[in-house]
């Protein structure tokens, strides 16, 4: 069967592709633009979850809303929507350094069901995670279920991040803009914190930097600085403002 026969075959509306998740099975998304929206949204009408828990991090919408004994929500990042959450004892949070998940996952995960947000099938018949090669893409190998939404909105990207169409148990087509994340807004305080931040820095410095109100203050205060690197897992906006004044000026 031809790769396009076989996506034809596996592709299924949201509300069949659920149909898949057996109970007491443990299902997981990637971070952010990865999240697959509809067939998150899905699970909230799915009858089939029994004891099933759901491992997320840093999800860019509402968290899902099931019933405990039916899905435990386990989030392994404190978000806006996960720490509103976490209060509301709607969800669990497991510590972690972000380099240990996978293992973590596979140490814990029972029969994985992974679910991911991809780009449209290659002529060769694979998927690219787009914006995400994170610890998702190390439990692909180990999961027993694979369901994918394609996203014609998510780039393709390369390296370690694809997914063939042999392995997928089933997928969906649900077309939308990616999450993009506010632009923040600085208070006084901000701006105190990024005057005092950036006056520690030095030219030739490597930067850790991530985003938010702080984040973007001392990003401010770097625009006349000169060979700083930049060594970070998360990019904010304001750095790709400041590469560009960079390489016009040197």
């Amino acid at each position: 069967m031809n790769h396009q026969a076989l996506y034809n075959e596996k592709l299924k509306t949201a509300e069949e592709a659920v149909q898949y998740i057996q109970p007491e099975t443990d299902l997981m998304t990637p971070i952010l633009c990865g999240e697959p929206d509809a067939l998150i949204k899905q699970l909230e009408n799915y009858d089939g979850l029994n004891n099933n828990r759901y491992y997320m991090m840093f999800t860019p919408r509402e968290v899902i809303d099931v019933d405990p004994d039916r899905l435990k929500v386990i989030s392994m990042f404190m978000g806006a929507s996960e720490r509103q959450a976490f209060k509301e004892g709607r969800i669990d949070l497991l510590p972690n350094h972000f380099s240990d998940v996978p293992n973590l996952l596979k140490q814990e995960a029972r029969k994985p069901v992974v679910l991911a947000t991809v780009s449209p099938m290659d002529e060769n018949g694979y998927f690219s995670m787009g914006t995400n090669a994170d610890h998702i893409i190390s439990m692909v190998k180990e999961a027993d279920t694979i369901l994918l939404e394609v996203n014609k909105y998510m780039p393709r990207t390369f390296g370690d991040n694809q997914i063939h169409i042999s392995e997928v148990t089933a997928l969906i087509e649900h077309h939308q803009p990616l999450p993009e994340a506010p632009e923040s807004k600085l208070s006084e305080k901000d701006q105190i914190i990024g005057d005092h931040v950036a006056s520690l820095i030095k030219n030739g410095d490597t930067l850790q930097i991530g985003y938010g109100s702080i984040p973007n203050a001392i990003i401010d205060n770097l625009k006349d600085y000169r060979n700083l690197s930049v060594h970070t897992e998360m990019i904010p906006e304001k750095i790709i403002e400041l590469y560009k004044k960079w390489c016009s000026d040197q």
